[in-house]
C-alpha cells in the first residue's frame, strides 16, 4: 500500500473529538503486548525506573518515526504531505 494513501488511525471530527479506528485500535493493542513482553523481559534480572524507561521508549519510537516521515518526504517532495492533517 502507498504509505501516503494509507487508512487513518483515528477519525476526526469537525467538533474536535477524534476516536481510533479498528486499524488504529489493533495497532495499539499489538504494540502495548509487545511493550509488556519487552519490558517482563528486561525485568528478569533485575526491576527497572519506569520514569526512565518511558523516556527511553518515547525517545526511540519518535526517532524511528520521524526519521520514517522524512524519508518519505525526501522520497516524494512534491506529494502530499505523509500524515494527514
Amino acid at each position: 500500500m502507498n504509505p501516503i494513501h494509507a487508512p487513518t488511525l483515528y477519525y476526526r471530527y469537525p467538533h474536535g473529538d477524534s476516536k481510533l479506528s479498528p486499524r488504529g485500535a489493533k495497532i495499539s493493542n499489538n504494540f502495548s503486548e509487545i511493550v509488556k513482553n519487552f519490558v517482563d523481559n528486561l525485568e528478569k534480572d533485575s526491576p527497572l525506573d519506569f520514569r526512565d524507561l518511558i523516556i527511553l521508549l518515547n525517545e526511540a519510537t519518535s526517532s524511528v518515526l520521524i526519521n520514517k516521515i522524512i524519508t518519505r518526504r525526501l522520497e516524494n517532495p512534491l506529494g502530499p504531505k505523509p500524515w494527514h492533517s
